[in-house]
């Protein structure tokens, strides 16, 4: 689903922020995400991930400098 979103914005010249894989957190590594815990558990072990896809708050303090300069860019 994100590599066909990717190729579309691409296609169209529509402005993106890769996440995902260019994120300085990986949700792969279980510093920043614990498949064993249910999301209340990995916001309580300060987890950047709360489910392996969506971002705590501490996930987004750690990528709000990348997002804000995107921001900027539109």
């Amino acid at each position: 689903y994100f590599n066909r979103v990717i190729e579309v914005c691409k296609k169209w010249g529509v402005p993106y922020i890769d996440l995902w894989e260019k994120s300085p957190i990986n949700p792969r590594l279980e510093c920043y995400y614990d498949p064993k815990l249910d999301v209340e558990g990995n916001i309580k072990a300060g987890k950047a991930y709360m489910d392996g896809q969506h971002l705590t708050a501490l996930g987004y303090d750690i990528v709000s400098d990348a997002i804000e300069a995107f921001m900027m860019t539109l």
